[in-house]
């Protein structure tokens, strides 16, 4: 599989474990973005990833039974060192109808790791 695509789907895996059951590795979590890496969230404020960490951190468990699954992905381009993915994510918790949203990713490829770099997501109306 392109490993683009295996990255996001572990990535987002990985934040729904975190942040629904409070199960994984903070310190591994955290390594999957850039050093560089930046967000763009729905209600468009911006965070880089020191405040990607704080959200992170604080959130813990906060969503349990968070499930993130993923349609209509698309490789918007990608190059010998990186790739952008465009894809819907649809989030569902205990209790919550959840929430459906259109992301595009920039990936970036560090020392032959997949690391997220940017990320803009926009909530599906």
């Amino acid at each position: 599989m392109n490993p683009y695509l295996t990255e996001l789907h572990q990535g987002l895996d990985a934040l729904a474990h975190w942040l629904g059951s409070a199960e994984g590795d903070f310190a591994q979590l955290i390594d999957r973005f850039s050093a560089d890496f930046s967000m763009t969230v729905p209600s468009g404020a911006q965070l880089d990833r020191n405040g990607l960490a704080a959200f992170l951190q604080a959130q813990q468990a906060s969503r349990p039974g968070l499930n993130i699954s993923v349609d209509r992905v698309s490789v918007l381009h990608q190059w010998d060192q990186g790739a952008v993915v465009h894809y819907r994510e649809l989030q569902h918790w205990d209790g919550n109808s959840g929430n459906v949203r259109w992301a595009t990713a920039l990936f970036s490829l560090e020392n032959e790791k997949v690391r997220w770099r940017h990320v803009q997501e926009t909530l599906e109306a």
